[in-house]
């Protein structure tokens, strides 16, 4: 998703619900490591969540549901 290759630097909270997203979710996103919680909820994800989410130290709240 190139969505993620132009975030470099999320404190905090990063909401992306409804934003029509598809495909993977991308290990890259592991590279945001202020990350506290992840909304991603209601779009069209496919795959996998990735264990490098595991690799962000911050991250409490993961929504990932349609």
């Amino acid at each position: 998703m190139k969505i993620f290759s132009q975030l470099y630097d999320v404190d905090g909270h990063l909401d992306l619900s409804n934003n029509f997203l598809y495909g993977d979710i991308p290990f890259s996103i592991s590279k945001l490591k202020k990350l506290e919680l992840l909304n991603l909820k209601n779009n069209q994800l496919t795959g996998p969540i990735p264990t490098t989410l595991t690799q962000i130290p911050n991250l409490k709240t993961l929504y990932v549901f349609t």
